[in-house]
């Protein structure tokens, strides 16, 4: 038998979890990740008087995301109905807290703050995590990238921290 090489292969394991991602919108870090373990699981069982490893390897690494991905949509079924229950208990006042306290910022200020809430995962990465803040001067340099001025973005920037300190 032949040395099977893990690069020959990596692009067929990304390929399928980049399917799997389209399909279940679950991250496609995690999904290459469960498709190499099920690389693992191809080698190790792999007969070669039955296939060629591609093949083998294919159908493993397809059956291992499809196990994945339904495990991962119950999970998430379990989590919805668990949350849905706890709304009806009144976490709805939640919800209508937030727009309340929402309705005090201005449009520039509610587009900013719609901005971070669509991409939390950009402000993550320039908050300084020593201090657990983020730099008023990369916060604006983001949102430059949005097309709001450095000078708007720190006005914003600071109405969002009044509001909030207000409350």
């Amino acid at each position: 038998m032949n040395a099977i090489n893990y690069k020959q292969y990596e692009n067929l394991i990304k390929q399928l979890a980049w399917a799997w991602h389209h399909r279940s919108k679950i991250e496609f870090k995690e999904l290459l990740s469960e498709g190499n373990v099920a690389y693992c699981i191809a080698k190790d069982s792999y007969d070669e008087n039955k296939s060629k490893f591609s093949t083998w390897l294919w159908h493993t690494v397809d059956l291992h995301l499809r196990a994945f991905v339904q495990k991962e949509c119950q999970s998430k079924r379990i989590n919805q109905q668990a949350y849905n229950q706890h709304e009806n208990r009144g976490l709805a006042h939640y919800d209508s807290y937030f727009f309340k306290l929402f309705s005090h910022f201005s449009e520039e200020a509610k587009q900013v703050i719609e901005i971070i809430l669509n991409s939390p995962n950009e402000f993550l990465d320039i908050a300084n995590w020593n201090t657990g803040s983020i730099s008023i001067s990369k916060f604006t340099d983001h949102l430059y990238e949005y097309e709001i001025p450095w000078k708007k973005s720190s006005r914003i920037f600071k109405e969002i921290k009044t509001v909030l300190a207000s409350i």
